[in-house]
């Protein structure tokens, strides 16, 4: 079993597991469109699946903001999305998501755990890990493991 999980957001936290785990980040490129963002995460993420060959991938569900949610923002978000669910169809991988309060009560304890404390429970499990959006992308794989 092979798990590919994305947080997906501007920047891009990334992790293929179970083991030997590998994460990082990568960046949405910055002043253009959305098109062109959407298409460069698409051959970004489509190389990823090439380069790492999961037979499972795992992301966030994009919720609605309140009243004062950032339009632009949540259009990125369901974009992301979008594309990740073409491409794990395109590739036949078994799709899984869960909402971002869900995965952090799993993984931490707490629906409400901010990203230092996403960071700390990586550490805790040494994991190695500074950033938030590739810390976020450890859990989801944790939490995907822990569901097939």
């Amino acid at each position: 079993m092979r798990i590919l999980g994305i947080d997906s957001a501007v920047k891009v936290g990334w992790c293929v597991g179970p083991e030997p785990r590998s994460w990082g980040t990568w960046s949405l490129p910055p002043k253009v469109n959305n098109g062109r963002r959407l298409l460069e995460y698409s051959i970004w993420l489509n190389r990823m699946i090439l380069q790492h060959g999961p037979d499972t991938f795992i992301i966030e569900t994009p919720i609605m903001g309140g009243h004062r949610a950032n339009v632009a923002a949540t259009k990125l978000l369901f974009g992301l999305y979008a594309v990740a669910q073409i491409l794990a169809a395109k590739h036949s991988l078994r799709f899984l998501e869960t909402y971002p309060i869900s995965l952090k009560k799993w993984f931490t304890g707490s629906g409400k755990a901010q990203k230092p404390q996403m960071i700390a429970e990586c550490r805790r499990r040494g994991w190695d890990v500074t950033d938030d959006n590739a810390a976020d992308a450890l859990a989801l794989v944790a939490f995907a493991e822990s569901q097939i």
